[in-house]
């Protein structure tokens, strides 16, 4: 095999090392820091190392006798990092972590990426919105973005690797009024500096949304947005973990039923997607005179498969929302049980009509069901 005189084997030669920069787009295979130019001065400024996963010598990090010379000038064994990460990596003390399995594979999902993402160039563009709040006040969610443009790609282009987070939080209990007026108004602060600022400028543009957030909040956010603003809900699925589509197919339906209880118009809309909810798990809690109830055939997290079915959630719900505005013109408020996946909830809130149905206070599951937030303004 070849080598030089300080054991290493062959340098890669100059076309290696461009088409290494051309895969990685100039970045950081570890960080994703741009390494031609300095961060905070913006002058040109190369900060690119050219890293060997299999060392060069069989005496260095993750070498080896058998395959040191042989891959020593192999864009496969090749990763472009920053001058922090090169030493990173090859730290006596962190060998075990980033061994050559490790990196090979960081090397390859961080190409395939950047490929996918280079593939959308002339695609439209669109803004990723990341809605996330802990579950009950309790769960800590964890997303991952690289998942998130993943489900986007060949489709639509990320307008920024980063997109827009409304990270929300909040100290007070997750039953009390305080927490839902907090949070709502949280949520509507941050929609109106981020979003509205985006579309004062280009009315047009389109945002790709990803919730991981209670229901009620999901619905919010869904409300703002509307069916004026060109959106696109995307639905997290858990085995395996990923916010594409299951099919193309639809692979539900949707029952509409109602249940007089006592005369008067006190309505409440049960909305079992995900799990059934029984009439008096809701009398418990309000009094209700007539309950509509719209049901999954197939009840379960994963209910909405794909846009069809969601599409075809969207118009069972609003034959509801218009039976009730046509049949009870005089109420001013609709009580709202759901047990929805979030692109469920999205939509609940997303086709929402202000001024055309009555305010809809949302109720929301812990240890029984609590009064949360309302739709209305």
């Amino acid at each position: 095999m070849s080598k030089n005189k300080s054991n290493r084997g062959k340098d890669p030669s100059t076309f290696t090392i461009m088409k290494l920069c051309a895969i990685t787009g100039g970045r950081c295979q570890f960080c994703n820091k741009f390494l031609l130019t300095d961060q905070f001065t913006y002058q040109d400024n190369n900060d690119s190392n050219v890293a060997h996963i299999v060392a060069s010598s069989p005496n260095g990090p993750r070498g080896s006798e058998e395959t040191s010379y042989e891959l020593s000038d192999k864009i496969s064994n090749l990763m472009l990092l920053c001058l922090e990460h090169h030493h990173l990596i090859d730290n006596k003390k962190y060998l075990d972590t980033y061994t050559v399995e490790y990196l090979q594979n960081l090397k390859q999902s961080r190409e395939k990426m950047f490929a996918q993402y280079g593939d959308t160039v002339n695609l439209p563009e669109t803004t990723i919105v990341v809605l996330h709040a802990k579950i009950k006040n309790k769960d800590e969610v964890n997303y991952s973005l690289q998942q998130m443009v993943a489900s986007i790609l060949l489709q639509m282009r990320p307008s920024d690797l980063y997109g827009i987070e409304f990270n929300l939080s909040c100290a007070y209990d997750y039953s009390s009024q305080d927490y839902w007026s907090y949070m709502k108004r949280q949520l509507k602060d941050l929609y109106s500096q981020k979003i509205s600022r985006i579309l004062e400028l280009n009315p047009q543009a389109h945002f790709s949304v990803f919730p991981l957030a209670p229901i009620p909040l999901i619905m919010q956010l869904g409300f703002l947005m509307g069916d004026k603003v060109n959106n696109t809900i995307h639905q997290h699925f858990r085995n395996p973990s990923s916010w594409n589509w299951l099919c193309m197919d639809k692979t539900n339906d949707f029952v509409v039923t109602s249940e007089k209880l006592a005369d008067g118009d006190k309505l409440a809309i049960i909305v079992a997607i995900s799990a059934d909810i029984s009439i008096k798990r809701i009398t418990d809690v309000y009094d209700s005179d007539v309950v509509y109830k719209i049901s999954a055939a197939n009840l379960g997290v994963d209910a909405i498969k794909s846009e069809k079915d969601l599409e075809a959630f969207g118009l069972a719900y609003l034959s509801v929302c218009d039976e009730i505005k046509n049949c009870y013109p005089n109420i001013d408020e609709i009580a709202i049980f759901p047990a929805v996946p979030i692109s469920v909830a999205f939509e609940m809130g997303r086709r929402f009509m202000k001024g055309v149905y009555p305010k809809f206070t949302i109720y929301d599951e812990y240890d029984g069901f609590i009064k949360t937030l309302t739709l209305e303004e």
